[in-house]
């Protein structure tokens, strides 16, 4: 079913009671932080961790240490967060912080989504997996929390969705897979 006809049939999920609740909450427990980490200490140890151990050449062991890593740095904007600024207008510190707890989020799931792929496709590199495996992971892979709760534990779960469409690659050889070649 394409999804023109999809969205002309689909019901509006239901919203909860008080659907900004959880969001509100969260920017208030940012604005409060009584702790001693700047947002800006944790997002660069952010970028450094992924840049020297999630590039594209990656190893198991390696994205493990980082993964633990990254559960570190979201504990400690968990609990030991602290901004300046406490205002509710033009709050950049606030937005900074946000910002960071949503690229933590991107980050477990980039670094999860690494360790859990034991091949090496496109812009993912498994130095430990260095062959292509169609047979196993032509497949699109979809990342879900377990529940919506913001409260720092990880719960992310992977599942994969049926098989890669390749019926464009069978009409154009432009878009067929192909060995990784350097």
């Amino acid at each position: 079913m394409n999804i023109a006809k999809y969205v002309k049939q689909a019901d509006f999920a239901p919203l909860p009671a008080n659907p900004t609740a959880e969001i509100e909450a969260e920017l208030n427990r940012i604005r409060k932080g009584t702790g001693k980490t700047r947002p800006a200490q944790l997002r660069s140890a952010m970028q450094k961790l992924m840049m020297d151990d999630v590039g594209v050449f990656r190893e198991g062991p390696t994205l493990q240490t980082a993964l633990d890593r990254l559960r570190e740095l979201r504990e400690r904007y968990q609990n030991d967060l602290c901004i300046d600024d406490q205002g509710q207008q033009f709050n950049t510190d606030l937005t900074e912080a946000w910002e960071l707890g949503c690229l933590l989020d991107l980050a477990e799931v980039t670094t999860l989504s690494a360790i859990n792929r034991t091949e090496s496709r496109g812009g993912h590199s498994r130095e430990d997996y260095p062959k292509r495996d169609d047979a196993n992971w032509l497949v699109h892979t979809l990342a879900y929390r377990k529940s919506h709760a913001l409260n720092g534990a990880s719960d992310i779960e992977l599942n994969t969705k049926k098989k890669v469409d390749m019926s464009l690659a069978e009409t154009d050889p432009r878009f067929a897979p192909k060995e990784r070649v350097y």
